[in-house]
């Protein structure tokens, strides 16, 4: 067997390990004076940075995806970005108009009101409408999900003021 599949798999198993020896512990009924054990610690500790560890190698291989698509959608990010620079409510014209909502229940009706006083509801209803999360199943194309990512961060970049 390969040496590396045999690490990953020892690697995983540990990690296995110390994650029950963790719920072990957490179900004891008196467990304050064993929290500053050093093998608690220790296997606390383990647990997170293997977590950290396979969250960003995760992440890596995310983003090594989405970079072509992020290439091949640099003309529409551009955009996106220069109408944030405009203010939030061109900024939800902008998504609304160039790259509508999936869902035709999420479109914005044709006399919504662009003042203050509704700004904050419009993003949290533009945020709803192209979050990641939302955009259906394996059926939506990944170039797709990658800018409704786009549009949602400049969304809630934008809903941080109203806050």
């Amino acid at each position: 067997m390969d040496d590396c599949l045999t690490f990953a798999c020892a690697e995983e198993r540990s990690h296995d390990a110390f994650m029950r020896v963790l719920r072990l512990f957490e179900s004891l009924p008196n467990k304050i004076s064993l929290v500053m054990e050093d093998w608690y610690r220790e296997a606390r500790d383990s647990v997170s940075e293997y977590q950290a560890s396979k969250a960003a190698a995760e992440e890596k291989l995310k983003e090594a995806d989405r970079a072509p698509i992020r290439e091949a959608l640099d003309a529409e990010l551009k955009a996106l970005s220069a109408a944030a620079s405009k203010g939030w409510a061109e900024l939800i014209k902008h998504c609304y108009s160039k790259h509508p909502p999936l869902n035709e229940a999420n479109r914005l009706a044709p006399d919504t009101v662009f003042d203050a006083d509704h700004g904050k509801e419009l993003l949290k209803r533009a945020i709803l409408a192209y979050h990641p999360d939302k955009q259906g199943a394996s059926g939506v194309e990944l170039s797709w999900k990658v800018l409704a990512e786009e549009i949602t961060k400049q969304l809630t970049d934008k809903y941080e003021y109203f806050k």
